[in-house]
């Protein structure tokens, strides 16, 4: 009986996980769709890209499999892909901007454990400090480069112009917004402990109530 009911637990773990993935996936494709017709209609890029930060936040904070990690980046990738190539972009095009779209996503998972060995926190200088420089600053490069080669080769831009670019806006959305998601995120944590605290005085008080003889 224990086995069956470990076999059906791991399957229920694996159908959620894969069902964050695909919704991840299909999330980030609509957001990048977005972010292109927004880039479209305005002529520039907008200043911040907060969804790679989102992604960073849940992947460092939920203890996940590795395996399920780079499944979820790998659930990013195709939805940025596909978006691309909806938006008429050719195919090769298409996975290279995808890539460079996911890169800072996958570079945090790599190097935030070179700085951390816990979950991110943010509430003090070096905590901060250990969650921005592997996260915000080296997690930027490997995208900047990609999203810079990309453009310079397929529109003839130019690539420090443009690796700066894709920097600055990947760097300043996971340094501002993660930062903020941890900050709501530990508030929301205290404040459910203290209301399931409370909860618990209640019933132990109600239950002093109850058995006091009368």
């Amino acid at each position: 009986m224990s086995i069956v009911s470990t076999s059906r637990h791991r399957l229920r773990s694996h159908a959620t996980r894969a069902a964050i993935c695909l919704t991840a996936g299909v999330g980030y494709g609509a957001a990048y769709a977005l972010l292109i017709v927004m880039a479209r209609l305005l002529g520039a890029s907008p200043a911040m890209w907060p969804v790679n930060a989102m992604a960073i936040v849940y992947l460092l904070t939920e203890r996940q499999p590795s395996p399920w990690k780079w499944a979820f980046v790998f659930a990013l990738f195709l939805g940025a892909t596909i978006t691309s190539r909806v938006m008429a972009l050719g195919l090769v095009p298409s996975a290279v901007f995808g890539l460079a779209q996911v890169l800072p996503v996958a570079g945090a998972i790599v190097f935030f454990p070179w700085f951390s060995k816990g979950r991110p926190e943010v509430h003090s200088v070096g905590g901060l400090l250990r969650f921005i420089i592997p996260t915000s600053i080296l997690a930027a490069i490997p995208g900047a480069v990609a999203g810079a080669l990309a453009e310079a080769i397929w529109s003839g831009a130019n690539f420090l112009n443009i690796f700066a670019f894709w920097f600055t806006i990947s760097a300043l959305s996971v340094m501002v917004c993660s930062v903020f998601l941890l900050s709501v995120r530990r508030d929301l944590l205290a404040s459910a402990k203290t209301a399931s605290r409370l909860a618990e005085l209640g019933a132990v008080a109600a239950s002093f109530v109850h058995n006091t003889p009368r």
